[in-house]
């Protein structure tokens, strides 16, 4: 083989292998936009109330419209009854919890509770959240502008000019 094919070939191997790196990467990354911008849900998930004073830890760094249902008689527990703290650390890492403030009858009982919650890890800066997703975009880019100047260097487009 002679000298320029070798440099091309050189080449169009070290391409292969940084596109094949930045894809990876990328890849490896791209799940977890979604953990740190989207709000999950919950529905009818079974609590056991705890007593008056007592917390029960809720899914999640934070909650919002929280509604708890008694399951078996299908009765409202309305928020007088009830507080929720929001980003309440514990053991180094960002909780909600809700704690009984009534004295109630549902103490010890199964209760159907709907919410929804951010995720652990969740940016709760909205800036954060809007730049998260161009990260990606330009990562893409990037990995592309790379390849093509990878590509520019190495002569290989001398090959289609004949």
């Amino acid at each position: 083989m002679n000298k320029k094919g070798e440099s091309i070939l050189a080449m169009f191997i070290t391409i292969t292998i940084v596109i094949i790196v930045g894809l990876v990467l990328l890849q490896a990354s791209a799940p977890n936009v979604a953990t740190i911008t989207t709000t999950q849900s919950i529905a009818n998930r079974t609590y056991t109330w705890p007593a008056n004073g007592a917390n029960l830890t809720l899914e999640g760094q934070a909650t919002s419209g929280l509604i708890a249902i008694n399951s078996t008689g299908n009765i409202s527990i309305t928020s007088p009854n009830y507080t929720v703290s929001n980003y309440v650390l514990s053991n180094g890492a960002l909780i909600s919890r809700l704690t009984v403030n009534a004295v109630s009858s549902y103490s010890n009982q199964p209760v159907n509770i709907s919410y929804t919650y951010e995720p652990y890890g969740y940016a709760t800066n909205g800036g954060t959240r809007a730049i998260t997703g161009l990260v990606l975009i330009f990562t893409s880019l990037a990995i592309l502008v790379v390849a093509f100047l990878l590509l520019r260097e190495s002569d290989v487009f001398d090959i289609f000019k004949g």
